[in-house]
């Protein structure tokens, strides 16, 4: 997937990705978003890799359809709606 500064995506072990997420949420932090911690971010990250794959399946995507930014945002916010819901009912209990 080409991103928009046109640098070719690499793979997720090209890349450090707790250092990537810290970056990116610390650049955000500065914008007064209230954001969780950076473990919390990591973390939520690998478990968005992890089910990565089902969520595809769900929605009959392929790995090539994500190089579609409209296919990628829709996966996202699917993760996000499944896992808000999730964390809502941890933090309730």
């Amino acid at each position: 997937m080409n991103g928009c500064s046109g640098m070719p995506h690499r793979d997720s072990s090209e890349t450090d990705s707790p250092g990537v997420c810290s970056l990116i949420r610390d650049w955000l932090a500065q914008f007064e978003i209230d954001l969780p911690g950076r473990e919390h971010l990591v973390q939520s990250y690998r478990q968005f890799l992890l089910d990565q794959p089902a969520l595809m399946k769900g929605i009959r995507k392929t790995q090539k359809d994500l190089d579609n930014f409209p296919d990628f945002h829709r996966l996202v916010r699917l993760w996000i709606a499944n896992n808000l819901n999730a964390e809502s009912v941890r933090t309730s209990l």
